[in-house]
């Protein structure tokens, strides 16, 4: 927990200066940044064993024969850990103020920036069912070299739990859900920026499932209460409906 973080004493002095509610924001904060840090970090593992191979040398153009659907997933995947990525470097100065027994005063004007960039969780969403059953079917019946290569790498996994490539697969949609559940807490101070987790609530509950792009306007218009978050979630139904029809 962020409490935990801190040096004895100064938690009750924080909580003095400000109030229960901006501790319970800082926790947020605080579970959110290392929320995005472990994913990236887990992430990152299974692609540098999983795709780094796939791809010719310093480049990451695919190697001849992979099939074109696990090249498309593979490539939305590594999309968005980076996204996530970029997310905790752009947190990272702004969550020092721990450090120096402070609160984060604001993150609204950072997290804004990466509101537009979350569109690249559409494709992925579209085609998760199918890209669950293909890499399922690729690792289970496939005879060519491909489906050795992931039998392969699956049996060298010490680990008796879920296998890491399956988990990278379904975890960005659930993450999706998490970030809904963080931005319900009122992360923003200022007046001026509580648009910033309704237009975020509203952009991950769109994603969320790929079903809820063809939603009556009436359902979308209920994931935000400003104009610009209403033309934000149109903008998104018809970009969704867009890649639907190209993938």
């Amino acid at each position: 927990s962020w409490r935990s973080t801190l040096p004895p004493g100064v938690y009750n002095h924080l909580l003095r200066q400000h109030s229960q509610m901006e501790m319970e924001r800082q926790e947020v904060i605080h579970d959110l940044v290392n929320f995005d840090k472990e994913f990236v970090k887990s992430s990152r593992h299974v692609i540098h064993t999983y795709f780094l191979s796939l791809r010719t040398r310093d480049s990451r153009a695919w190697l001849p024969g992979l099939p074109a659907d696990m090249m498309r997933l593979f490539d939305w995947l590594e999309d968005i850990v980076n996204l996530h990525a970029a997310i905790g470097r752009a947190l990272a100065p702004l969550v020092v103020a721990w450090k120096g027994g402070a609160i984060v005063e604001r993150v609204a004007g950072t997290l804004r920036t990466f509101v537009p960039q979350f569109e690249i969780y559409m494709p992925y969403l579209v085609k998760l069912d199918s890209a669950k059953e293909a890499v399922r079917w690729y690792v289970e019946r496939d005879e060519g070299e491909f489906g050795e290569y992931l039998r392969m790498l699956k049996a060298d996994e010490e680990s008796d739990g879920e296998w890491a490539l399956e988990k990278l697969v379904r975890e960005p949609s659930s993450r999706l859900e998490r970030y809904v559940e963080y931005f319900q807490v009122r992360l923003i101070r200022a007046a001026c920026d509580d648009m910033l987790p309704k237009r975020l609530i509203m952009v991950c509950s769109v994603f969320v499932t790929p079903r809820r792009v063809n939603t009556p306007t009436t359902s979308l218009r209920s994931h935000c209460s400003t104009p610009l978050g209403w033309q934000y979630a149109s903008w998104m139904k018809s970009r969704c409906a867009k890649q639907s029809t190209t993938l």
